[in-house]
């Protein structure tokens, strides 16, 4: 199965059938944005425009973090025992203990930023996209490096995926109906 979010609903789909087989509503959910599974299957999905992440549990959801820390969560990523949370506004990324819920912040790419991609690049890195136009490697240690810029042609660089194997960051684009590859050294 395949598991995405839209504004409302965690949407299960069936890939081989090509088809949307169940939608799971998020109860209260304003402006859901994106999800990660951690190793059990548990899901966690942000709320931009509530502060608030939910988790999908044995066929339940429940708020699973509310928290001034993680003001307008956009994109989520799991890194073994953390949950990883890009903000929007101040453009920050946060790890949230999965067992405590403790938060730490990691980096920030400054005001403005708009934290929407984050994944694990097996290395014991993460990437990360600004939708602005700009994609970074940050280190757990906050420090971070510019990989891709793409504010002059005006492309922004939402969510995307990376497949470590073949060092291959896929964007789709927002506008234009076209994906972007880059391969990064």
């Amino acid at each position: 199965r395949l598991y995405v979010v839209d504004r409302a609903n965690l949407v299960e789909i069936d890939i081989e059938a090509g088809k949307i087989v169940k939608k799971h509503p998020v109860p209260g959910a304003r402006f859901i944005n994106d999800v990660a599974f951690d190793a059990a299957g548990n899901a966690y999905i942000s709320d931009s425009q509530q502060h608030v992440i939910y988790r999908f549990a044995g066929g339940k959801f429940e708020v699973w973090l509310k928290s001034d820390e993680i003001r307008s969560p956009n994109g989520v990523c799991v890194d073994n025992d953390k949950l990883l949370i890009g903000t929007i506004g101040e453009g920050a990324i946060k790890a949230v203990d999965l067992s405590d819920k403790k938060v730490t912040p990691i980096a920030g790419l400054g005001s403005g930023a708009v934290i929407d991609g984050l994944r694990v690049d097996g290395e014991g890195n993460y990437l990360v996209s600004d939708y602005n136009g700009r994609g970074f490697r940050g280190t757990p240690a906050g420090k971070k490096t510019k990989l891709l810029d793409t504010t002059v042609p005006g492309k922004f660089c939402a969510d995307f995926e990376y497949i470590a194997d073949k060092n291959l960051l896929i964007i789709p684009s927002l506008y234009d109906n076209r994906l972007m590859a880059y391969k990064l050294k």
